[in-house]
């Protein structure tokens, strides 16, 4: 799985577009919904489960994206913060209000690419790790690497990656 994102962000690196490939799309779609005045039509944006876990219909859709208007503003730019999958994505939107919006954002599959997405809370509004939460994650990656150093096959190179993950995940 690893090797494939990484051959997948190889090939991102040295598109000359990104148009029609599902995160783009995704993306794409959060600024442009951000910036334009919301219709009921632009319900048919979300996924299923988005319209669901925030019971928008076609009534409600305006509203909702109304007050997301009002608390982060117009996005004009983003940086993606992690590649989760194929379909989902940690992004950190520059926007009007909000300078940072950190999102874990959903896109659909073809042809709609329907979005959705929940926030990330922002490293901002916690506090700052000390020095026992670094220590921790410096010792994760240290067994990480020993671990992948005697590692023999893709499935134990795979054992490696999913202790540090659960590694760091203790590190709270």
């Amino acid at each position: 799985m690893v090797f494939g994102l990484l051959t997948s962000g190889e090939a991102a690196d040295a598109a000359t577009d990104w148009a029609g490939r599902p995160l783009a799309d995704g993306v794409a779609r959060v600024l442009y919904l951000s910036g334009k005045a919301p219709t009921k039509d632009d319900l048919g944006a979300f996924t299923a489960d988005f319209v669901a876990e925030h019971n928008l219909t076609s009534g409600n859709v305006v509203a909702f994206l109304d007050g997301w208007h009002d608390r982060i503003g117009v996005c004009r730019d983003f940086r993606v913060r992690d590649v989760r999958s194929a379909t989902k994505i940690e992004a950190i939107l520059a926007c009007d209000k909000k300078k940072a919006w950190d999102t874990a954002l959903t896109v659909g599959g073809a042809p709609s690419h329907r979005i959705a997405w929940t926030e990330v809370s922002s490293p901002s509004s916690s506090p700052a790790p000390g020095p026992q939460h670094q220590q921790c994650l410096n010792a994760c990656s240290k067994e990480e690497g020993l671990c992948m150093a005697t590692a023999h096959s893709a499935p134990e190179r795979q054992v490696c990656i999913k202790e540090m993950t659960l590694c760091k995940k203790e590190c709270k």
